[in-house]
């Protein structure tokens, strides 16, 4: 249910739907916080995001391949390199595997906007 709102970017729902959780004591899942890591991503909430992944470590929630995925991606599409290398890193002490999504994502980053610099200089 919390994805179909983040989804559909109905942010104040998603949220409101965690904050009932927890107040039935439901406890989040990774899952969960995957989620609002990707929502929160969406918004272009960066420290947001970067909260709840600090947050599901502290409550030792183990992070996983979507986490990553989803963290290297929000900060290679915002072209912060220093940050999605930080998180490329972190994979590494969490023992979770990069695969193809991952490095593509680092590859993106960095050939893109070169890229789109030659094609920019080549149409002037």
């Amino acid at each position: 249910m919390i994805a179909m709102f983040s989804k559909k970017v109905m942010v104040d729902h998603a949220l409101a739907m965690i904050d009932e959780m927890r107040r039935a004591g439901i406890a989040p899942t990774e899952r969960t916080y995957n989620t609002l890591i990707a929502l929160y991503g969406r918004m272009d909430d960066l420290p947001r995001a970067l909260a709840t992944y600090e947050e599901m470590k502290a409550l030792n929630y183990r992070p996983d391949d979507v986490t990553f995925h989803t963290l290297v991606g929000i900060f290679a599409k915002k072209g912060d390199e220093e940050k999605a290398l930080q998180m490329f890193d972190s994979m590494k002490y969490h023992f979770v595997r990069p695969d193809e999504k991952i490095y593509g994502c680092l590859i993106g980053m960095v050939v893109l906007p070169a890229l789109m610099k030659v094609i920019l200089t080549r149409r002037m």
